[in-house]
């Protein structure tokens, strides 16, 4: 019964290419979408996540 409450997301797409080039330090990123959510409900989860690239 509490799984209908959940929102329902997305997989991760893939990463990015770094920000960076030749040893410098970037960011990557990936993004998922919210593909469902209730009415009146929090939406909870990461809808990006990073990741440092030295």
């Amino acid at each position: 019964m509490m799984e209908e409450n959940k929102s329902k997301w997305s997989n991760f797409g893939n990463w990015t290419e770094c920000t960076e080039s030749c040893g410098g330090c970037g960011i990557r990123w990936r993004n998922r979408e919210c593909l469902k959510k209730k009415m009146n409900v929090i939406v909870l989860g990461k809808i990006e996540k990073r990741k440092f690239v030295i």
